[in-house]
C-alpha cells in the first residue's frame, strides 16, 4: 500500500513539474537573425495600472542562443523592466547562465521590438475576451 502511495505521489509531482515548464511561445517580431517571442501561458495583465508581465524569448539564430526574460511592461510610461533572465543554447535548451537580479525600468520607443511585444500582449488579451464571448 505504501509503495502505491509513493508511486502515485511521484507521478503527481512529475506531471506538475512538466506542466510548469510548458511553453506557449508566440512569434511577435524579428530583426535580421533575431526573433522575439512571448510565452502566452505566462501573460498577466494588471488592469488597475496598465502593466503586464510575461516571459519573453529573444532568439539569436546565428549565435544558437535563446535569451529568456521575465519582464514587466508599463504601457502608459512606455517602459519595460527585467526581473529574471536566462541564457540557453537554442538547439538543446541547455541553461548557460541565470540571473535573478532585477534591472531598472528602461524606456522603449515606437520602433522597438518591446513596443511590438506590448502590442501583442494586449491583442492577445482582446482575442481571449472575444473567444470567451463567443462561447456564451
Amino acid at each position: 500500500m505504501l509503495r502505491k502511495i509513493i508511486c502515485l505521489l511521484a507521478l503527481v509531482l512529475l506531471s506538475q513539474c512538466s506542466s510548469a515548464w510548458a511553453e506557449d511561445m508566440r512569434f511577435v517580431d524579428a530583426e535580421g537573425f533575431t526573433g522575439y517571442y512571448v510565452d502566452a501561458s505566462t501573460i498577466y495583465i494588471n488592469p488597475e495600472n496598465d502593466t503586464s508581465e510575461a516571459w519573453v524569448a529573444v532568439v539569436k539564430a546565428d549565435k544558437n542562443r535563446r535569451y529568456l526574460y521575465r519582464m514587466r511592461f508599463d504601457r502608459t510610461h512606455e517602459t519595460y523592466e527585467i526581473f529574471q533572465s536566462e541564457v540557453q543554447a537554442y538547439d538543446t535548451k541547455e541553461v548557460l547562465e541565470r540571473n535573478d537580479l532585477g534591472r531598472p525600468p528602461r524606456h522603449y520607443g515606437l520602433n522597438s521590438p518591446m513596443n511590438s511585444i506590448v502590442a501583442y500582449i494586449y491583442e492577445w488579451q482582446a482575442e481571449q475576451i472575444r473567444a470567451n464571448q463567443k462561447s456564451y
